[in-house]
């Protein structure tokens, strides 16, 4: 699994989600499948589109971070949220 934090918060836009697509790349090269996880219009996203990795980047800073105690209040919102690595690993789980 990978975060939208990398892409929203650690690069600048348009590279933000140049280095969201590299990473994704990576992981597939190496055999795995990527799962790029956010939270999109209200919902809980494990595996995002291009578009959706693009929307991430574009909003950068505006994108807020969620954790877990933060999830359920926060998911309404339309701007979409980077979530942290509880939260990841928790949607991650098999």
């Amino acid at each position: 699994a990978l975060e939208t934090t990398l892409v929203a918060h650690g690069f600048p836009n348009p590279e933000g989600a140049a280095v969201g697509g590299a990473s994704e790349a990576a992981v597939r090269q190496a055999g795995a499948v990527p799962a790029t996880i956010g939270v999109v219009d209200g919902a809980v996203r494990v595996g995002l589109s291009a578009a959706e990795v693009e929307r991430f980047g574009q909003a950068g800073a505006a994108a807020r971070k969620l954790g877990p105690r933060d999830l359920v209040f926060d998911i309404s919102e339309d701007s979409p949220h980077i979530t942290n690595e509880m939260v990841r690993n928790a949607l991650s789980e098999p």
